[in-house]
């Protein structure tokens, strides 16, 4: 934004630092933290900004940072990438099955008696807690707050909250690759990238059921992510051709992505967004993907992102068994899909109308 020629004034907190005091003091601060409304307040004191752009209060900002906005009349845009205000663990998932107990409910009394969040009931009771004071604070901003939800399914969980879906915007994550060059990898036929940790959770398990199904006429498969013991033991055991290339850096990523013929998002968890597609639309490779949460949006693009039903094998294997090297028009009519949908003149264009909604509130 400020390179759009906006002032911006930045306030963020380091979640790493909240981590090194007692629990107790963790606790209190993210309940509400005392110092970071000083500091807000402090920031206001300085300069009146037209509106607070907010992004991810949990755990180390807290709700603390509304109660200064309000007092001084700020209008407000938060940011909704995850499903905090509806689940303690935030990905609607506990005991590695789907779970919506605690979705709509203002006590989210089955989560901290689960312990949804960490494994604990009593850190879940302090989520609860700052869930439900988050909830009051944004409330008490009426029509000065708008929000912005990363995909039309983040923005059905907010409605679910309770929250006036007149005052959400739906809006992508950014996915920006600048001026770069993207260099593509040496090309392999049928090379086949999944990125990302392999865990159940993101369908790697489901991936390689798929590619047991195909046998010998299986893609090969190169994971970019922090291998687990487990994915590279079942791999071993399954005697598949899967090779894992650790952690790699953003650019490394990209050039990968660049050369593939395909990129495989099997995910079974209701995704909030999903970045990897758009970084692979981007770059013009095309996308096997689950409809699970905000990936079922992707669906419209085919042919350049094939949508298959999440948790299910045979659809996948089919998917899969398609795969090509992809045409330099397929190529091209995903790099078109991405600057049409996903590019960051639509981001930005969805980031003013939400700007200029709660300013528009606020008057």
């Amino acid at each position: 934004m400020t390179a759009l020629g906006h002032d911006v004034i930045d306030v963020r907190e380091r979640n790493a630092d909240l981590a090194r005091k007692t629990r107790l003091a963790q606790a209190h601060s993210t309940v509400y933290s005392r110092a970071v409304a000083d500091r807000v307040r402090e920031e206001l004191r300085r300069s009146r900004p037209d509106v607070a752009y907010v992004n991810n209060t949990f755990p180390a900002l807290s709700p603390s940072v509304y109660r200064p906005l309000k007092s001084a009349g700020i209008p407000v845009v938060a940011v909704i990438r995850n499903y905090r205000k509806s689940c303690l663990s935030a990905n609607l998932r506990t005991g590695g099955e789907s779970c919506s107990r605690c979705v709509g409910h203002t006590l989210k009394l089955p989560g901290v008696l689960r312990g949804c969040y960490e494994g604990s009931s009593s850190a879940s009771a302090v989520v609860a807690c700052t869930q439900l004071l988050d909830r009051v604070m944004m409330r008490s901003l009426d029509e000065k707050m708008h929000l912005i939800a990363v995909s039309s399914f983040v923005r059905g969980s907010l409605v679910a909250e309770g929250f006036d879906p007149r005052q959400i915007t739906v809006r992508p994550n950014l996915v920006w690759l600048g001026q770069r060059e993207i260099s593509r990898s040496p090309k392999v036929d049928r090379q086949i990238l999944f990125v990302g940790r392999p865990t159940e959770d993101k369908g790697f398990y489901l991936l390689l059921a798929a590619l047991e199904r195909l046998g010998a006429k299986a893609p090969r498969v190169t994971v970019i992510g922090d291998p687990t013991t487990e994915a590279r033991r079942a791999c071993r055991e399954k005697s598949l051709a899967v090779t894992f290339l650790g952690l790699q850096d953003h650019e490394r990523v990209a050039s990968l992505i660049a050369g593939a013929s395909a990129v495989v998002v099997p995910s079974v968890w209701a995704e909030p967004f999903g970045r990897v597609v758009v970084e692979s639309l981007a770059v013009g490779t095309p996308v096997i993907s689950s409809d699970a949460g905000g990936l079922s949006e992707f669906a419209g693009l085919s042919p350049c992102v094939v949508t298959v039903p999440a948790g299910e094998v045979e659809p996948l294997a089919t998917a899969l068994s398609e795969i090509s090297a992809p045409s330099e028009m397929l190529r091209a009519a995903c790099r078109q899909r991405y600057i049409e949908r996903l590019s960051p003149e639509i981001w930005l264009q969805g980031t003013m109308d939400a700007i200029n909604a709660a300013i528009r509130g606020a008057i």
